[in-house]
């Protein structure tokens, strides 16, 4: 009993002392908050961003070539529509029209399938026609401002390929025009000096052609 009540004292004693500094874990520094920059700072980096969004973009001079290259497109563009109103003036006027359509007759039966062929047979020629003016234009002439580096069969696969499509995308619609001007032939000459004005590029302008053809055979 008295060893117990000794054990007990000696331990509440042991408690009521501090504990030593030693053992007690050192306290971490404060954190100290970000700096702001100052008042001055402040106002430099706005009239810094204010100055970027509001300064006109610098645009770089452009070189002879680049000159060069837009004043012969220029040409170039004027060259085509009168290339393009000449085709068309010449095969209207020799006949040849009239004489793919009545092939297209006896071909097609129909009225619809006169056109589909008509189409084919029509947007092949022009394009054959064009042949020389689109490799100088699409393929001299970026080689020669080395603005492509793609060969003739790559760019004569292209040509194919976009005369297969004007041909199915102009017999798919072409016929909803044609009759259209059939029920109402007294527009006709309205209708062709449109597209005699505004030659397309193209498979638009194949498809034009092929209208003012059409109308020019009945």
């Amino acid at each position: 009993m008295i060893i117990s009540v000794a054990f007990a004292l000696a331990l509440s004693a042991a408690l009521s002392q501090p504990p030593s500094p030693g053992l007690l874990p050192l306290p971490s520094p404060p954190r100290q908050p970000p700096s702001l920059p100052g008042g001055t700072e402040v106002a430099q980096v706005r009239d810094m961003t204010l100055e970027d969004e509001t300064a006109p973009v610098r645009v770089p001079e452009p070189s002879e070539q680049a000159m060069r290259y837009y004043r012969s497109g220029n040409v170039l563009w004027f060259v085509e529509q009168g290339w393009s109103i000449a085709v068309l003036v010449l095969l209207l006027a020799t006949g040849f029209s009239a004489a793919l359509r009545n092939l297209a007759r006896r071909i097609g039966r129909n009225w619809f399938f006169t056109i589909v062929v008509y189409v084919a047979l029509f947007t092949a020629v022009t394009t054959i026609i064009d042949l020389p003016l689109s490799y100088y234009t699409e393929f001299v002439r970026q080689h020669a401002y080395g603005l492509s580096n793609q060969t003739f069969g790559k760019w004569f696969g292209d040509t194919l390929k976009s005369l297969a499509i004007a041909c199915i995308v102009g017999s798919l619609v072409m016929w909803v025009p044609y009759l259209l001007l059939r029920k109402s032939p007294r527009r006709c000459r309205c209708v062709a000096t449109y597209c005699i004005h505004h030659p397309g590029a193209n498979e638009d302008r194949h498809q034009e052609r092929t209208s003012c053809g059409i109308w020019n055979g009945r």
